[in-house]
């Protein structure tokens, strides 16, 4: 699975921790060290950096400021580095959701299936409702071609979260790509009209190019690293998405 097929992550700041009273620095100090959304990954990775070896921020701060740096990090494709930050994130502080999301969608653009699925399934027991990550575990095992497993994770995100239009859109293409899907065992017809010797003698269609098993979603860090009823700093900025066009229903 590529970078095309693996577009994590949604609501980004996932709510599980910015609190703006949190911060010790003054907002001179913090730079672009933020959720603010023109903030650049490079501007990100420049400001928390600075915040990260300053010596001023809390426990909490560091945190938030590691996980957003890894995130920048991913962002300008430094794998390696987003790796280092989000783990020391972890180690810092064990119940960072949006950690362990962004560290999952990391995993994923590696194709490290399982380390994702780790990250995804420990996000999930941190906060039950957080669909996007569900959602994202459902990329992993679709990755992992277990399309079953995927689809289950798909469903059961719709159920938490009924407007995350890209579940649906991965569960429709999962479902296609099952072994026990009908249309790959070719008993689905596309047209309800009856089949006639004229019809069968006309020229085929050229067949539709199959879809990447995977169109991936924006994951909903954000939510997951502020805690419930804490201000948020500012507005998030979206993470850069590797687009790619979702799969088209066969009429």
């Amino acid at each position: 699975m590529t970078c095309k097929a693996w577009r994590p992550l949604a609501g980004l700041f996932a709510a599980a921790f910015i609190a703006a009273p949190a911060w010790a620095q003054t907002p001179a100090e913090l730079g672009w060290c933020t959720g603010d959304a023109n903030a650049t990954p490079a501007l990100q990775i420049k400001d928390c950096t600075a915040v990260i070896q300053g010596g001023k921020a809390t426990p909490l701060n560091l945190v938030i400021a590691l996980t957003i740096r890894g995130r920048a990090y991913d962002l300008v494709g430094d794998q390696a580095r987003a790796l280092e930050d989000l783990n020391r994130a972890i180690e810092l502080n064990a119940t960072n959701a949006g950690a362990f999301m962004l560290r999952g969608a990391v995993h994923g653009k590696r194709r490290t299936y399982d380390s994702a699925i780790a990250d995804y399934t420990e996000a999930v027991r941190l906060d039950p409702k957080l669909a996007s990550a569900l959602s994202d575990r459902g990329l992993a095992y679709a990755g992992k071609g277990e399309f079953g497993r995927a689809i289950a994770d798909y469903t059961e995100a719709i159920r938490i979260d009924p407007k995350l239009a890209v579940a649906f859109n991965n569960r429709g293409v999962a479902r296609t790509r099952s072994p026990t899907s009908p249309r790959r065992s070719g008993s689905i017809r596309t047209t309800s009209a009856p089949i006639t010797a004229a019809a069968t003698s006309a020229p085929r269609p050229a067949p539709t190019p199959t879809p990447s098993p995977i169109t991936a979603r924006r994951s909903s860090w954000r939510r997951a690293i502020r805690p419930p009823g804490s201000a948020v700093a500012g507005p998030a900025p979206s993470p850069a998405r590797c687009r790619r066009r979702s799969p088209t229903a066969t009429s």
